[in-house]
This record gives C-alpha cells, structure tokens and sequence, in this order.
C-alpha cells in the first residue's frame, strides 16, 4: 500500500496562489505597464510616435493570438511549474534587449517575441497551476483570488507609476526651468559686455571722446561700460 503524502499546510497553500498572482502580473510589466504609466517618458526615449508604438502592440497581438492554442497544448504536457519559471526567464530576457532602446523595428520583434513568452509559455500554465491549486471544491474561490489579486496589484502598481511621473514630470519641469535661466545668465554675462563695447566704439567715432552719459540700448540689466562716465549722485535736498 502506497503511503500517502502529507496534507500541505495551509500557509504554504495561500503561497503558492500569492506567487501565482504575483507571476501573472509581473510578466506582463514589460510590455504593457512600463508604456502605459510612463506612456511620454518612453516615447521621448525610444524616439518613436504613438503609431509606431501601436503598431508593436498590434504584432503582440498577432502572436498572442496564435500562441494560445498550443500554449494549451505545451501546459497539458509539462509541469506548469516549468513553464512558468521559463515564461518569466524568456521575458525578462527581452526586457535586457528593451534596456538597449531599439527603434522601431526591434521593437516590433521584441513585441513579438513576448507574445509568444507571456501566452505560449505562461498564460496556459498559469491557469494549469489555478485550476489545480483549487482542486475539485475551490475552483471559484482560486480564479477569483488570481483575477482579483492581479487587479489590485495592477492598482498598485498604476498609483506608484502616476506618482513617480508626476514627480519627474515637476523634476523635469524644475531642470528646464534652471537650464534657461543659466542661459539668460550667459546671454547677460557674454552678449551684453559685447553691445556695451560695439555702442561705445560707435559713440567714440561719431563725437571723438566720451561726454555726458547716454543710454546703453539692447541690453536688459544695466551695466557700465568701460570709459563711460557714471552720473554724478547728488543728495536730496532736506526740508
């Protein structure tokens, strides 16, 4: 008679389904979350429009759609545990590739190579690994865990991005703003001096010296020239 194996704790049973939930959201981080919450950062860096970014997910899509039916097929035959841990490997190896900012093109093989690591290799076996965590009596409890857990996670995951944007979008805002004040800073520091001089070398050859101060024009901070007589400063008479 074949012994049979202990129950497994109930901690480790809840584990096991928290990994599960965990997997299936984060394998799809790569391709959709990244875009999605940071949506103009990722344009800006790849160099690329929404319509080139449509167009990889439209090739995810192509191949999304015919991995799912021998992606069935592979999960019937192989541990799901297998395939999970494959399925998150082959993806996060083209999230190395992402790191290499392709264009257009790679992007569309990229997409297309992660069609078919998120539902060839994952997605059927994931939901293997539900259906069996939940036996005979839990089967609704466990996919409503598993979409339920994703769903808040997925939440979390959009509240944290929003908030890291909005505070590199104000960083951005803040670098802008000190980069053209530097500027104005070496406009006034480098240009000016230079319109001091050209006006002064014009005022020397019209009168052949330099008599009553005049009005320096095209220059926003006053300033005095070189040879220019400052106006006397007189006190003000008291009552």
């Amino acid at each position: 008679m074949i012994p049979e194996s202990p129950p497994v704790p109930v901690w480790r049973q809840h584990l096991g389904l928290l990994c599960i939930i965990l997997a299936g959201e984060a394998v799809f981080s790569l391709p959709f979350h990244i875009p999605r919450f940071f949506r103009p950062s990722v344009l800006e860096a790849f160099g690329i429009s929404n319509t080139a970014l449509g167009d990889a997910f439209a090739v995810y899509g192509l191949t999304a759609m015919l991995s799912y039916v021998p992606g069935g097929w592979l999960a019937d035959r192989h541990p799901a545990r297998r395939l999970i841990v494959v399925g998150l490997l082959a993806t996060a190896l083209g999230g190395l590739y992402l790191a290499s900012f392709p264009g257009p093109s790679g992007l569309r093989w990229l997409y297309g190579w992660w069609g078919v690591t998120t539902i060839l290799l994952f997605w059927a076996a994931m939901i293997r690994a539900t259906r069996e965590w939940g036996g005979a009596q839990r089967q609704g409890r466990a996919f409503g865990l598993l979409e339920g857990g994703r769903g808040a996670l997925a939440a979390l995951l959009a509240k944290h991005g929003l908030s890291r944007s909005s505070s590199s979008d104000a960083v951005a805002r803040v670098r802008r703003k000190l980069a053209t004040a530097r500027e104005l800073d070496g406009l006034l520091r480098v240009q000016c001096p230079r319109k001091i001089e050209t006006q002064i070398r014009k005022l020397r050859r019209q009168e052949g010296r330099i008599g009553e101060p005049r009005t320096l024009v095209g220059c926003g901070v006053p300033r005095d020239g070189a040879g220019l007589q400052r106006a006397p400063v007189t006190a003000a008479p008291r009552r």
